[in-house]
């Protein structure tokens, strides 16, 4: 998880993805945006983050207190977001 986030950082899709599943599935579906949904499969969720990265000036997140595997293969990452916008704007949002 942690050197997926660390290539997530650098805006490294593929080092994001290379220990991902290929029948991964990203479920957004509680985001507060255009975008909230669930995506399956490396296509679907590179897209997605491909969309999602454009749309900032800076986007990075900082995994809190590990990862858990809650059944074979499920794996929740508790995490802060922290974005700023082109118009200098900051946000962060803490998400798992």
């Amino acid at each position: 998880m942690r050197r997926g986030a660390d290539a997530y950082n650098r805006g490294d899709l593929d080092g994001m993805l290379e220990s991902w599943a290929r029948d991964a599935v990203l479920d957004w579906s509680n985001a507060r945006s255009f975008d909230a949904g669930v995506y399956r499969g490396q296509a679907e969720i590179r897209a997605l983050m491909e969309g999602f990265l454009a749309t900032w000036d800076e986007v990075r997140f900082e995994i809190v207190d590990g990862s858990v595997e809650v059944e074979d293969g499920l794996v929740i990452t508790e995490n802060v977001a922290y974005h700023r916008g082109r118009n200098g704007i900051e946000v962060q949002a803490r998400s798992a």
